[in-house]
Parts: structure tokens; sequence; C-alpha cells
């Protein structure tokens, strides 16, 4: 019998740009064109979440689940309702074969985002059993610190930053039925609601957290929208919807994508491809591209500074000059901190992590680049410190000083399951 009935009331404000929609240039609106996030968005990342921290039973319970004699589930998602209109950002992109690692026809695209900023309203409800309300309601306020701390995004393109929330308040409220005030206070709405307090510490010892921090070490450019006026230069650096430069984390994405790659094949690794997508997700035409368990953040430069740079335009197949050959193109350095979140869900995921470790090492090691101009320097990162966080473990690769300091016995694990996996 039902008896206990709870409610979360929690404002959500984007930290990411948010792309809820049917195509890359679709995004959901409601009548009075504000944004909005539909309940079932909501609740499909949550399962995903609770599939990591509790029973297969309590997840269908909680949600439902397709089976003829389920029941119906026992807590409801509302949708997110935003109370004003926002801006949005669009990002060009190029679509690639992954095959032939080559543009397709039609490759290039413009991705319409909101930018982040948007602010959404929902609430969660609960209703349940005395013998099993402290666990499920234990099971929703971890879902919603997983939102807090960025573990659960929303949307479309999670993997490359997309989705990711702060709660900036929430309010939370218990009826028990059988009490009788209680009763009387559900139906009249009388109960006061109590605030909720959430911490952006992550320690889940299902997902590894890795923070790097650094600077640009040569000029940057990743091309942004082209400039329509006249007295701007011919390209410049890709920015926010409110001006910041940004690295996307899909540039990272690509860049880690190709040296992990090459680092497998180094190895001779014999289920690379295996290893590779539950990286990054796999390249089959028709695959979902959240199966990659790696999820990256668009990298914020700070402390930028810009310079325009005038140069000849060389066509790649004759080695002469191209018509109009003179540009402009105006580069930004700064400083950046981001972090890159990993799930460990199966027993051989150590592997993928090792993999990925060698290719962030050559990325601070000034081995990879990011952007366009490799061959003239530009596009060089130097991360001066690296952290990685499971749980309690932690590992500090610290390049200036060339040091390891941490749970060395995790790194020896990871170099065995590399080694295994031969």
């Amino acid at each position: 019998m039902i008896t206990q009935i709870y409610k979360w009331k929690c404002t959500l404000r984007s930290t990411s740009p948010l792309q809820i929609g049917c195509a890359e240039d679709d995004l959901v609106v409601d009548q009075f064109e504000r944004p909005f996030i539909p309940g079932t968005s909501l609740a499909g990342a949550c399962r995903t979440f609770a599939q990591s921290i509790a029973s297969a039973e309590d997840v269908d319970e909680l949600f439902g689940c397709s089976a003829s004699q389920a029941r119906d589930t026992v807590l409801i998602f509302s949708d997110g309702r935003s109370k004003k209109k926002h801006a949005v950002e669009v990002r060009p992109g190029i679509r690639i074969d992954g095959a032939t690692k080559t543009t397709t026809d039609g490759a290039l695209f413009h991705r319409h985002l909101l930018a982040p900023g948007a602010e959404f309203d929902i609430t969660l409800t609960l209703k349940t059993t005395k013998e099993h309300h402290e666990r499920f309601s234990s099971i929703v306020e971890s879902m919603l610190q997983a939102i807090h701390s960025g573990l659960i995004r929303l949307g479309a393109h999670k993997s490359i930053g997309s989705g990711k929330f702060t709660i900036t308040s929430c309010e939370t409220v218990h009826y028990d039925c059988t009490d009788e005030a209680d009763l009387n206070a559900y139906v009249h709405e009388t109960k006061p609601y109590k605030k909720m307090s959430l911490s952006e510490v992550i320690n889940n010892e299902s997902f590894v957290q890795i923070t790097l921090k650094g600077k640009t070490a040569s000029p940057l450019l990743i091309g942004g929208q082209y400039p329509n006026e006249s007295n701007e230069p011919d390209e410049t650096y890709m920015t926010t919807a409110d001006g910041k430069p940004l690295i996307p984390a899909s540039s990272l994405k690509g860049v880690l994508r190709h040296r992990v790659n090459r680092i497998a094949n180094v190895l001779q690794l014999q289920d690379k491809d295996k290893y590779i997508a539950y990286l990054f997700g796999s390249n089959e035409p028709n695959a979902d591209e959240g199966t990659g368990t790696l999820q990256l953040e668009d990298i914020i430069l700070t402390k930028e500074k810009t310079k325009v740079y005038n140069r000849i335009a060389i066509n790649p197949f004759t080695g002469g000059t191209r018509s109009g050959a003179l540009i402009e193109e105006e580069t930004v350095v700064g400083t950046f901190e981001t972090n890159l979140q990993f799930q460990l869900k199966e027993k051989d995921s150590g592997v993928s992590l090792a993999l990925l470790l060698f290719a962030l090492r050559d990325l601070a090691l000034g081995k990879l680049s990011i952007g366009s101009g490799a061959a003239i320097g530009r596009g060089f990162l130097n991360i001066e410190q690296m952290t990685m966080k499971e749980g309690n473990k932690e590992i500090v690769f610290d390049f200036r000083s060339e040091k390891i300091a941490g749970n060395e016995e995790w790194l020896q694990q990871l170099q065995q399951s590399l080694e295994a996996a031969k």
C-alpha cells in the first residue's frame, strides 16, 4: 500500500550548452517560445545513472519496465519549465566518416544550442510503501546530487560537453499518510518544504574524474563563425555566446580518439575496437552517440590574449599560392581548467582508462595539437597538472616537476590490465 509521498522542487541552471531537439538545428520550445526539458529526457538520463548505483529490481520499481506485468512507475518527473526565452549559440561542425576518416557529403553543418545559464524548474514526486521509502528516497537524492555534480547530463551531445547543470535551489517534503496530520497536510498542501543541501564533490566509485590544469603553449585557432564585416579578420577563434574563447569538447574528443587508436595499434591490442568504443562510442553508422562512457566539457580560456597574423594561403595540391592569398587569422592564448569523466561499468574498463591516460600524457608533452595550424606550431597545450580521482583514490601528475603523487598501486593495476589485453 502506498503510504509515503515525497516531493522535490528544484531549479536547474545549465552550465554548458544544451541541445534537446529532433535535429542539429532544432530546439524544443513551448508555446511561448521558451525552452523546456521534457520529463521523459530527465527520467531517461536519471534511469541510466540509477542503474549504476541500485539493483535492477529497484530501478524497474522506480522507473517502470516494459514487462507485461510491470506496475506503474512510482517516481514521476515533471517537464523542466523555463520562465523566459534564452540565447542560442550556433556552432559549425564537420561530419567525419568513421571508416575513411574523411568528410562526408554535405559535411558542414551548424549546431544550435542553448547558451549556458538557462534555468528550469522541475518537480520529482515519489509515491511508495513504508517498506521501500527510505531506500527509494535515498536513490532519488543521489540522482539529484549526480545532476548537481555533472555526472548526469541531459539532452544530446553529452559526451562532448553539452547538458551539464547545477541545482541552484532544492526543497523537499515528506508525507507519511499513515499519520492523520500528514495526510491532511498532503491533501491541502500545507506542509512546509525543507531546503536540501548538495555538494559538488564527486564521491562515486563507479566514476573516474580527471582534471587538467594548464595553459596554451602556442597560439590557438579553432575556427568559429566567419566575420561578416570587411574590417574583421578573415578567420577568428571560436567563442561562446557571450564572447569567451573556447576549445570545444568535440575537438578535444577527436584528438584523443585518434591518439588512443594509434596507441592501441602500437600495442597490438586484440580487442582494440571494443576499448575505443567504450571510451568514445562506436564508429558504426547506426551506433548511438551515447554508447561511449567518456564525458568531456568545453574548455573556456581565461586570461586570454589575442593576436592577428597575416599569412599567405597555399594550395596543398600544387604548392603554389591560392587566389586572394593574403589572409588574416586571429588566434588566442590563455589558461584553462577542465574535467573529464569516465564511467567504470565493465571489468576490463581499466584497459580503456589506461589508453586514455597515455593519450593525455602525449597531449601534456606537446605531442598532440588542437585546431588548425599544427604545421606552423599552433594548437599545442601546456598541461601543468593532471589529477585523477575515483572514490577515495587519487593520483596527481605534476608535469612541471615530473613527479607523480598518490595511489601508485592504482597505476600498477591499470598497467597490468593493459598488459593482459595484449
